[in-house]
């Protein structure tokens, strides 16, 4: 067996910092083929990209679909014990400045709302709620509420509802307000934009976050992270533990999977299945992000070659904060009206690569900007709107793993 390898840098746990990185990444490349949310067909794309089209069509949404996101919650949770354990240890509270800082979470996705509807930092800074109410509870507490949140009982009493009252079926809000979206999208000045963000696109947004599971998963994500953290899951991998948690995953998402995609690709026919659809296609979504992490764990205690190639986006995932919403305002620039309109030229592939050069160099400037800096521009403002009032820094630099910019 190959002797285990840990590379780290001092001051973090870098696997976190990663798969942070790893992601965002994810994210990064999933909004760019989507255009941000701008559902409308690229009418001047070059149809020879047609074939490549299709395939990053599928793939991209397979590998990342729902799955960047689990792993960019999980490691939310996962900073929020890391912060949490060090308070303790030195005996200080926390509960309050983390929910000050929560606070301060909710004002950087307003502000990323400016450019992007489908922003997550203000579900995150709600949803955090749950980490503070169970800060105190046991391990084996926190497992057990967030298997119960994972296993999405609103859409389960949804589809209950649904087989008694016709009347109760799957609304896509997104769908339906498509059509206000691509019309300001194509031919709205930023501050129209602006103002459909704050208004339209916010009831679009909590009508995804409703009718696609993320109400009960977002916290059971979160309180899994904490319960990783608790177990150091990532700051002393256990690759027995991994293992298992690989293997199962992968039996559970080989059976889950055809239904899920059956189910879910009938979505919106009005059936109380729709919601049934919604659960599979969490759970196997789950799944696939546990056996994500786990190989990923893996191959990085296992194999240097891989730790140091993975370990290059570590910087990315430190700043994921300025990283995730410049994002956003790139990318609407590259694709919206009021900026260069490329929605007419771009379909999956061209788009991709429009995501890849934007990826790129989000990981230059973040690397450059690291060998200046402690942290990134928006985590250090976020860092001092934390502590503001505080005369040093209360919590060590050592090991807190990004949890400045989960």
């Amino acid at each position: 067996m190959p002797s285990p390898i840990y590379p780290s840098t001092k001051n973090r746990i870098e696997v976190v910092d990663a798969l942070r990185g790893f992601a965002l990444a994810g994210i990064i490349l999933l909004h760019n083929i989507q255009h941000f949310n701008f559902k409308h067909t690229a009418e001047l794309n070059p149809s020879w990209l047609h074939t490549s089209d299709q395939v990053i069509s599928a793939i991209i949404p397979f590998f990342f679909g729902g799955k960047a996101y689990a792993i960019f919650s999980i490691l939310f949770g996962f900073s929020f014990w890391i912060q949490y354990s060090h308070r303790k240890a030195k005996g200080k509270p926390f509960s309050k400045r983390f929910s000050w800082r929560m606070l301060l979470l909710f004002g950087f996705g307003l502000f990323h709302t400016i450019f992007y509807n489908g922003d997550i930092l203000t579900f995150y800074a709600i949803f955090s709620i749950l980490l503070i109410l169970t800060r105190k509870w046991s391990d084996r507490a926190i497992l057990t509420l967030a298997i119960c949140f994972l296993l999405q009982p609103l859409e389960w009493i949804k589809f209950a509802i649904a087989t008694q009252n016709p009347a109760f079926h799957f609304h896509d809000s997104v769908t339906l307000y498509n059509a206000i979206f691509s019309q300001a999208r194509m031919e709205g000045s930023f501050w129209e934009l602006i103002q459909l963000n704050f208004t339209t696109g916010q009831l679009a947004n909590i009508g995804w976050v409703w009718e696609y599971g993320r109400f009960c998963q977002a916290p059971g994500l979160f309180l899994l992270g904490s319960y990783f953290a608790r177990r150091k899951m990532f700051s002393n991998i256990c690759p027995k533990t991994w293992k298992r948690i690989g293997l199962s995953s992968f039996i559970i998402n080989i059976l889950l999977v055809p239904v899920a995609i059956l189910l879910f690709s009938h979505l919106k026919e009005r059936s109380p299945l729709d919601f049934v659809g919604i659960a599979l296609w969490m759970y196997s979504c789950l799944s696939a992000t546990l056996l994500m992490l786990s190989i990923l764990c893996l191959c990085w205690y296992y194999f240097k070659k891989f730790s140091n190639v993975f370990g290059l986006i570590a910087p990315y995932g430190r700043m994921s904060l300025t990283n995730y919403i410049t994002q956003s305002a790139i990318g609407t620039t590259f694709y919206f009206s009021y900026g260069l309109g490329l929605y007419k030229y771009c379909g999956p592939t061209l788009s991709m690569g429009i995501g890849i050069s934007t990826l790129l160099a989000q990981i230059l400037f973040s690397r450059w900007w690291l060998n200046h800096h402690k942290q990134g521009p928006l985590e250090w403002l976020w860092k001092k709107a934390t502590w503001v009032g505080v005369k040093k820094n209360p919590i060590p630099e050592s090991r807190v793993s990004g949890a400045a910019e989960a």
